[in-house]
């Protein structure tokens, strides 16, 4: 059973370090993911990372544009 099934994470910074390994550890534990971060690219490949590991889309939202 995954502990945070029907869970939502709210991840800021979660393009890389401690952010990214959150994102994806929080995804294998069954929460939707939602990416905060100022790289675009770290941002998305983040999303893409949860994506390939879970089969599940996460929410990637661009801080520049806030």
């Amino acid at each position: 059973m995954h502990r945070l099934e029907e869970k939502v994470a709210f991840i800021t910074g979660g393009g890389a370090g401690i952010g990214r390994a959150s994102a994806l550890l929080f995804a294998k534990e069954g929460a939707q993911i939602v990416i905060a971060e100022r790289d675009v690219a770290a941002g998305e490949e983040t999303a893409a990372l949860v994506e390939a590991s879970t089969g599940r889309p996460a929410l990637f939202l661009s801080l520049i544009h806030i």
